[in-house]
């Protein structure tokens, strides 16, 4: 089992999990181009920048799911009006 790293949010208060790499590319089903992409288009920010990697918090990679669900949602959307029309 694979553990998380936890940050309390000073906002908040909120214990919110730290995903490495590896977890958030398995964790949004995607590989590592793909989540270095939406990282530098801003779809997804970096809690925690090491050596090692960036490290992600799971709260924003779920808005991240979300956003891009929605996109592709809209993009699937515009297809099927554009083959009707």
């Amino acid at each position: 089992m694979q553990r998380h790293a936890a940050v309390i949010c000073e906002h908040c208060g909120e214990e919110n999990q730290l995903l490495s790499p590896l977890q958030a590319r398995a964790y949004m089903g995607v590989g590592s181009a793909t989540l270095n992409r939406i990282r530098l288009e801003g779809w997804v920010p970096v809690a925690l920048a090491i050596p090692k990697g960036n490290y992600f918090r799971r709260s924003d990679l779920d808005d991240a799911k979300r956003l891009l669900r929605m996109r592709d949602e809209d993009t699937a959307n515009r297809e099927e009006i554009y083959h009707h029309a």
